[in-house]
Parts: C-alpha cells; structure tokens; sequence
C-alpha cells in the first residue's frame, strides 16, 4: 500500500500535467464560438484559482487553494467576476460520485428564473476540487415587469394549437388529454397519484440560444408547455413569449430522429415498466424465467432472433417481459384510444412469425439494447437503477416491399422518435425504423438525458443525435460483432428539410450529403442548423468512427470513452468545442495525462476541423 505522502504525491504530479496540459490546450483549441468573459486572463479573481483557462469556459482549479465547491461563486468578488448580479444565484441541481471522484452541476437563477442554457460543473477528487466548466449568463438583465401569468400564455398556447390542430375535413378541433376520462385515469394509476392530469403546466425560464440555435433574441422570458392532444393523438412543445405574447417554437416534444410517409393509423405500443430493485433480471440461461419464457422471432433486419416473452397459457404467449424490467409489454394501439386499454399482442406458439416482425423486432431490439448498457455500464433502464417507466410505439405491419424476405407496408421509412412526458419515457419506431442500430439510437436518448441533459437544439441538439448514433454503432457491433459504421440501412427522411438516401456514413459523410468538417462542406449554418441537426452530426460521428477503429483505441475503448464523457462532462448548453475538451479529460481520467491517448483525441477533432483555425 502506498503511503499518503506518496499518494499525495502522485495527485499532485497528476495535477500539475494537468496543467501543462490545458495551458497547452488554451492556445490550440477551438477558436471560441461563445467566449466566456470570465476566463480572460485580464480577470484576475479567477486567474487567481486557476492554473489554466478556456475560453469557451473550462477552467483547471489551483488545488492548493483548496476551494470550496459550496463557496466557489459567492466567495468575495467572485460573484462579480462570474459577471453575476445580485439578481443572480448559482444552485446546486445534481450531484455525482464516480469513486473518489464528484461532480457537481449548478444552474444559474435570476431573480428566481432559471435561466435554462446556463449550467456549471465542478469536479473534485479525493474532494478536491481540480476542474470547472460550464456556461455563465454574464452580466445579464431583463426587465421581467408586465410578464404573462402562466394562465394567460396557456391561453395563447392553446388558442394557436388548436389552429394547428384544427381538421377542415371533419371540421373538428382536437380533444385534449386532460378532458378524456380514460387518459386521466390511466396516467394517475401509471404515476400511482391520484392528483396527476395531463393539464399543462408552465416552465417559466429565461432562453438564449448562443452561436448556431435558434433565430431568439438574447435573453428572451419564456414559458414552455407541454400539450397532450388525445384526438389527433400528438404531444407539443409550445413556446410563448412572456414579454411579448407571442409564440416562439410549437413542435414535437422529444427527439424525432427520422421522418417518413407512413399513414399513423395504427400502431403498436410497447411498454416498458421497469422492475424493482428485489426482481433480479436472468441472464437468459435457462429456457423458463418464472413464468417467462425464451422464445424465437422473425425481426426487420437481423432475421431469427430469441427473445423473452410471457407464457399466459397452452396456446397463448405474449409479448412481456419482466426479466430486465417490471413489465416489458407490447400492445396494438389504433389511434382511438389511450394505449392503456389496449389488448396484448399474443401468439398461440412461442415461435413467432415474420408476419409480426414489426412488433417482435422493437421488442427484442429494446432487450438488446437494455443488455447493452446493463452489461458495459452496469447501468439497467433508461434510469439506470431499473425503476423507470419506457414505452415503444411500433408502425402496423403491411406487405409491398421485401427486405430479408420480410414484408413492408412502404418502401420509405417512417419515423424515429423519443420523448420523456409525465415521468414516462417513449419510444417511437415505424416501418424500416425498426433496425437494431435505430432502436439502440432511441433508447440512448432517454440514457444520455438522464447524464448530459443535452439541449434537443442546435449545437447540443446535434450533440445529441451523434452521440445516440455512436451507442447505435456500439449496440450493434456488441450483438453482431461488427458494424456496418452506417446509422439507418435504409433511406431515411430525418426531418421535412433532411434527406439522405443512404443514412448517415461514418466512414464517409460527404457521400451521405453530412459534413465530414465543422463548417466544411454540406454544414449548414445560422438558423437552419436547427432544422439540420441530425446533418450536422457528420464531424461528430466521423471523429467516433476514427477514434473507435482497430488503429486507435477499438470499439469497447471507445465506448468507455464515450461514457465517461456523457456521464461526466457535458451538460444541457454543451456545443462541438466542449465536446472537444469533454471527450479529452475522459481521456485523460482514464488513461493519465502522460498516456498518448489524450492527445490522440485531440488529432481527430482537428481532423474534422474542431480546432484552432
């Protein structure tokens, strides 16, 4: 056993490499798309604690100092170096231990408003705090007098929804969850309170979109709803300005990842109802789990495949599952009703035929991919500890086209979606969708939300989608033992503005019309970048693809890597030039700051042009 000066030692080599290291980083990083005043190195309260800083508002903490993470805004003059008001606090929001190690996110307040883009991590070891990074709203101000009351931006929520919503065909306006029985009391039996509706209630937050968001005026006040239509059945997001009582941004809410043509006249839901700590999942050895039974199915794509199902009787099997979750259960849902009430998909044999590939592939799909992150991660559900609540939508199945001898209702996708709403997490794939790579894409959604909270917008939208497509790949190489390095075989409308025929290349962005470079060719810039996040992941996955390949560090290295940097370091406002500097201190936590590894990761983002230009 070493001896704690030895120990001590050691710490402070590793910090003083460190910080070789990020002063090195601070003139050959990215030229900053949103500097952050406060780590100038005219500010001489922070140079003070610092030993190192980034412009884009990383900054490596003097050790010696020992600094106290609950004093690290409010000690004196630091707030005013922050460019923090008195209108402002700094909250802690969510703490982590990984080991000896802890981080820390706080979320700027002003005047009691959160203000959404602005958060801030700091990391101890052995509770010394060595790193901080984030985004400050510096020296912000926004006269909040005359704002809407939440009631009357609802008002103006609904009155444009119901616009929208509006069928001139049957002259209907839509029906909203909240005013249908059987969706109120489904949702309070699912959130076992009996005070739970879908009435919409209002967050209340202060936006700016940096750099390539949204066309927002800075610092907008804004209240954000989420509205549950049962009649057409569709969740919106819908934005209204607090100041000016307008609306700002009405769309899905979550993360539709691809679009098609396919009529939504009828569905499969599967869902998913996390078991409990005391239910131990079985590592399917054995052909009967307590009830459950492993039984074989056609998929979408990877033909013949077992799957765990439940035996109701002699002739009767049907698609749940209990081994990995509290119920694992996949239903037909027609659009008329809450899914709820809906009937169990059953067969009369526990082989299963290619006539349900539809539904059997979102099932065994989101088993595999459940393993996967269980299996490398130790992490199980979406929530990690198993207790949470996930449901799938699958397309009906038809019979035009043919794809490993499986019949299709149209020869174009249709869409990929995820969505978390009322403690519920959803998952959406139709037609062609269900590939295991996209199923694996969706369910990494509701992962990477519960550690990076990424923005679904610009910069960290893009963020988001890319770093689902890796856990894609890597969910995929896992089962097959190899990828294909393509996320989505088939032809795949990402959004109403994103065509690819081919999906998204890896190896070869340009020839799926993506950005191989940040802002190189095919990037798209300004405002459409919000439209064209799932474009822009070009430089993001080509940068995985090079670092996950048999000359760098392999794919289960790089999923390490990958996880330590959602888990870790990014945040909900992180952009291309955090994930740079996120994906190289994982690196170095992980091999040493002396390793080669670090600066490898390094090579590749200058690679594909995040970098100093």
């Amino acid at each position: 056993m070493k001896s704690s000066s030895s120990i001590g030692t050691l710490v402070s080599l590793r910090f003083l490499i460190l910080a070789i290291l990020l002063s090195v980083l601070n003139y050959s990083t990215l030229s900053a798309q949103t500097d952050l005043s406060f780590t100038d190195t005219s500010n001489a309260t922070i140079q003070a604690l610092a030993t190192s800083t980034v412009p884009c508002g990383w900054m490596l903490v003097d050790k010696s100092q020992n600094v106290n993470v609950s004093t690290f805004f409010t000690a004196t003059g630091r707030s005013s170096a922050f460019g923090l008001s008195s209108n402002d606090v700094m909250t802690e929001v969510r703490r982590d231990t990984f080991g000896k190690k802890t981080v820390t996110r706080f979320q700027q307040y002003f005047k009691g408003i959160e203000v959404g883009h602005a958060q801030f991590s700091l990391h101890t070891y052995w509770d010394t705090l060595y790193l901080a990074h984030g985004y400050i709203q510096e020296d912000l101000a926004l006269d909040t007098a005359g704002m809407l009351s939440e009631a009357d931006a609802l008002d103006i929520a609904l009155d444009s929804i119901s616009e929208f919503l509006y069928d001139s065909a049957t002259s209907s306006y839509p029906i909203y969850a909240w005013k249908v029985k059987s969706w109120e009391d489904s949702l309070k039996v699912d959130l076992d309170d009996t005070s739970a509706t879908h009435y919409p209630e209002g967050e209340l937050t202060i936006m700016k979109f940096p750099d390539k968001w949204q066309p927002l005026a800075d610092n907008q006040l804004v209240w954000t709803f989420t509205v549950v239509s049962a009649t057409p059945m569709v969740n919106l997001k819908i934005q209204v300005d607090a100041l000016a009582d307008t609306i700002i941004l009405m769309g899905t809410h979550g993360r539709t990842c691809f679009f098609g043509k396919t009529a939504k006249s009828a569905m499969d839901v599967i869902e998913i109802k996390s078991r409990t700590i005391a239910e131990t999942r079985d590592n399917n050895s054995e052909s009967v789990l307590g009830g459950f039974e492993i039984g074989t199915c056609v998929t979408s794509y990877e033909k013949t495949q077992d799957f765990t199902t439940k035996k109701k009787s002699s002739r009767n099997w049907v698609l749940k599952d209990k081994t990995r979750s509290k119920a694992l259960t996949t239903k037909v849902w027609t659009g008329s009703d809450n899914f709820w009430y809906a009937n169990h998909i059953s067969n009369s044999t526990n082989t299963w035929p290619q006539s349900k590939h539809m539904k059997t592939s979102l099932h065994w799909g989101t088993q595999v991919a459940w393993d996967y992150f269980d299996d490398a991660f130790d992490w199980k559900g979406m929530d990690g500890d198993g207790k949470d609540k996930i449901s799938l939508w699958a397309q009906w199945d038809g019979s035009t086209t043919s794809d490993y001898g499986v019949t299709w209702s149209d020869p174009n996708p249709a869409e990929a979606l995820y969505e978390r709403l009322n403690g519920r997490d959803y998952i959406w794939t139709a037609d062609r969708a269900a590939e295991l790579d996209v199923i694996a894409h969706e369910y990494a959604h509701g992962v990477e939300k519960r550690h990076s909270e990424l923005e679904g917008i610009g910069e960290p939208g893009i963020l988001s989608e890319a770093i689902s497509d890796m856990f894609g790949q890597l969910v995929e190489a896992d089962f097959e033992g190899s990828t294909d390095w393509v996320s989505v075989l088939a032809a795949s409308y990402y959004s109403i503005y994103e065509y690819q025929e081919n999906g998204r290349s890896f190896a070869f962005p340009l020839s799926t019309n993506q950005p191989i470079q940040y802002d190189g060719q095919y990037w798209v810039d300004s405002y459409e970048a919000y439209n064209y996040k799932h474009t822009n992941t070009g430089p993001a996955n080509h940068w995985f693809y090079n670092i996950a390949g048999p000359h760098a560090f392999g794919l289960d290295d790089a999923g390490e890597l990958l996880w330590k940097t959602i888990s870790e370091h990014l945040q909900g406002s992180s952009t291309y030039e955090d994930m740079r500097m996120a994906t190289y201190m994982s690196a170095v936590d992980i091999y040493g700051a002396c390793s080669t590894e670090p600066d490898d990761v390094l090579a590749r983002w200058d690679a594909v042009n995040v970098t100093q230009p």
